[in-house]
């Protein structure tokens, strides 16, 4: 029988065998509940991070945490807004603090080497706060070899990759220009291309750039301006 890389799915013996010698990295994803236009379910920025560690644990043999399911506010130029029904956001305080009491769990169970999988692009500064907070009070506690490394699904995704997956061009449903095409694998039955919002379907690899994008919908360069004018806890600047 073939070992889960899924720390939920282990007893607490067997992850403490796997953890107690700090050889062992844990890759621990970060999403959010959010909206992704009217034909996506709001678990992409879960689904996605959570996908791609277990795949890396298995080839890596390192472990999976289960996943932060909510994250820091959607914002009106990246995500669609904080308004919509079905987002549902925790404060950055409330996200640092989570993070940060996590990683120092992990590292009392001797967990030394940690890897945050983020999925959701507000996240980012609060994940580098709990980062930050959790090592200065480990030091303070005497643990000064913890260490960890913050990524983003996305920082990997090619300008070669976008051209192979959506020939004809793209419009975003999600957090990644790439979002659809994982998300169609991994869960089809929560995918309704007939439903996009102006967007006549030309298959499951991408869109004609026909008609208004849905809310939340944003292309690679407009998210890249967004993340330019996005300023952590104080929302969009003017």
């Amino acid at each position: 029988m073939t070992r889960s890389v899924m720390i939920a799915e282990l007893a607490w013996p067997e992850y403490d065998r796997l953890v107690r010698h700090g050889k062992t990295t844990v890759l621990l994803p970060i999403g959010a509940l959010e909206q992704h236009g009217h034909h996506m379910s709001m678990n992409p920025d879960v689904l996605l991070p959570t996908a791609m560690a277990e795949r890396v644990a298995r080839s890596i043999d390192a472990l999976v945490a289960p996943p932060i399911a909510y994250g820091y506010k959607s914002q009106q130029k990246s995500g669609g807004g904080n308004h919509m029904p079905g987002t549902t956001s925790l404060d950055g305080l409330t996200l640092t603090s989570m993070l940060k009491d996590v990683l120092k769990e992990f590292a009392r169970h001797g967990v030394r080497k940690v890897a945050m999988v983020n999925g959701h692009f507000e996240n980012s500064m609060f994940i580098v706060e709990g980062v930050d907070l959790a090592i200065r009070e480990l030091r303070w506690e005497g643990i000064k070899d913890f260490s960890v490394v913050a990524l983003s699904y996305w920082d990997f995704v090619t300008d070669e990759t976008i051209r192979t997956i959506y020939p004809r061009g793209h419009v975003e449903g999600g957090r990644s220009p790439a979002s659809h095409i994982p998300a169609l694998r991994l869960l089809p039955d929560q995918t309704r291309l007939d439903t996009v919002l102006g967007m006549p379907v030309i298959g499951q690899a991408g869109f004609r750039r026909e008609g208004q994008a849905p809310a939340g919908g944003l292309c690679r360069r407009n998210r890249a301006r967004a993340a330019d004018r996005f300023r952590p806890g104080l929302g969009v600047s003017r």
